[in-house]
């Protein structure tokens, strides 16, 4: 299977209600764990359903809608219009819902530092998987280099004392960046994204950590070298600064 087909078979598909044991749709799954690109994109569509399906439930149901609706089945009066004024409005408010949601979700995002941070903080703030699942730091190192994705980079000592948990391969605007997921037992993972400073305009230029809080995920952003990092997690900046 290709990319392509991948896309066609996973743009229908609906986590938690598909069964992903579905050959065909297994099939695709195991081609978005060997192509980064295609992975990026199912993790967008997936936000954007997931953002969509949020604004639909913000949309307030009229007082007496189900009465309305049941006593309608059964008799069509004159009066039908007017009394189904309330969910035409409904209805418009979803249409236009859909039609804002789109056009910000879909447009292109800016190349800046700061669209990155927050497009790596939103992957990794639900339920990520990892393309190599294992607790062996080496193993990671190992697995991003021999898919030419960033593997020179420097942990910290206290990082370095943490097992892995896995690692993915991220696509960002046709940049390669490592992903590196550090398990912390019971409270919140550690996740990594290490990209060359290059590739990103407005990369911090200091070794000194920017702290950030984006959505549910505290986010910490230094440069050493020619590498750019940021750790994100759901803790508290407090708890982040010790592992920098």
């Amino acid at each position: 299977m290709d990319s392509q087909r991948a896309r066609e078979i996973l743009a229908m598909y609906r986590p938690g209600i598909d069964d992903a044991k579905d050959p065909l749709i297994s099939e695709a799954l195991a081609e978005v764990r060997r192509d980064p690109e295609l992975a990026h994109w199912l993790q967008q569509e997936q936000t954007i359903d997931a953002a969509v399906g949020r604004k639909f439930r913000q949309i307030p149901v009229p007082d007496g809608l189900e009465h309305q609706i049941l006593a309608e089945h059964k008799v069509i009066r004159p009066t039908i219009w007017r009394r189904s004024r309330a969910l035409l409005v409904a209805a418009a408010a979803a249409v236009v819902v859909l039609a804002v949601a789109g056009y910000w979700l879909r447009r292109p995002e800016p190349e800046t530092f700061d669209t990155y941070r927050q497009s790596m903080a939103g992957l990794v703030s639900g339920d990520y998987k990892m393309m190599l699942e294992t607790n062996d730091l080496n193993a990671v190192r190992q697995f991003l280099a021999a898919h030419h994705s960033p593997a020179d980079y420097v942990l910290t000592k206290s990082m370095e004392e943490l097992p892995a948990e896995g690692c993915a391969l991220v696509a960002w605007h046709g940049r390669r960046v490592s992903l590196v997921c550090l398990d912390r037992g019971q409270k919140p993972d550690l996740f990594l994204f290490v990209v060359n400073r290059s590739a990103l305009p407005g990369a911090p230029s200091s070794h000194t950590p920017d702290f950030a809080r984006i959505g549910r995920m505290t986010t910490a952003s230094w440069t050493m070298g020619d590498t750019s990092y940021v750790l994100a997690s759901q803790d508290t900046e407090d708890d982040l600064r010790k592992f920098l």
